[in-house]
């Protein structure tokens, strides 16, 4: 995985969209996530567009980051998080492999 390849300070850059319905592309945020000693920091930087492909998204995990969105507290994230856990109110986006949590990264 790309995050397992990052060297300490190493970032990586992701947008993340949403389709705003079948036949128009989708708009979101740019992703910037940077290894720590403890962990992944992440922050959204900018806006961006993508044209959809056509049956790339999984229609689950696009709902829940449209949902995700629409909340409005895409700047209160703060981590990458890939241990199991179960879900709470410290979570922006919560998936069975990783979490966009309001956490800190620990020191």
């Amino acid at each position: 995985m790309w995050l397992d390849a990052l060297r300490p300070g190493g970032r990586l850059l992701v947008p993340l969209t949403v389709t705003k319905d079948s036949e128009h592309g989708g708009g979101g945020l740019v992703l910037k996530v940077t290894r720590q000693p403890g962990g992944f920091t992440a922050r959204f930087i900018s806006e961006v567009g993508i044209f959809s492909c056509s049956g790339g998204r999984d229609p689950q995990l696009n709902q829940q980051l449209k949902n995700a969105f629409d909340s409005g507290e895409s700047k209160a994230v703060q981590s990458l998080r890939r241990d199991m856990h179960d879900p709470t109110d410290t979570c922006w986006l919560h998936h069975e492999t990783f979490c966009l949590s309001k956490l800190a990264v620990p020191a």
